[in-house]
């Protein structure tokens, strides 16, 4: 699913859920389709402590307590403040 967004940057979901396994990416896109910042759950990185969850943020990768959409677009309105 792709969301545009009231500044004009978008965001890309893509999820997968069943009873044993859930898999996740959101991509934030800025207005010319650059990647602003990406949240997943790919099981490497395993030196973070919110270990699989993850975002990347430039070429930083980083911990992250957001994993629901609705997490990401509370996270993403803050930075749009």
């Amino acid at each position: 699913m792709e969301i545009e967004l009231c500044d004009g940057t978008t965001l890309n979901t893509r999820g997968y859920n069943d009873e044993q396994e859930r898999s996740y990416s959101f991509h934030w896109k800025d207005i010319e389709g650059n990647l602003i910042m990406r949240w997943d759950n790919a099981p490497h990185h395993n030196w973070l402590k919110t270990f699989p969850h993850h975002r990347h943020n430039g070429t930083d990768i980083e911990e992250s307590m957001e994993i629901s959409l609705e997490e990401i677009l509370k996270y993403i309105e803050k930075q749009l403040e």
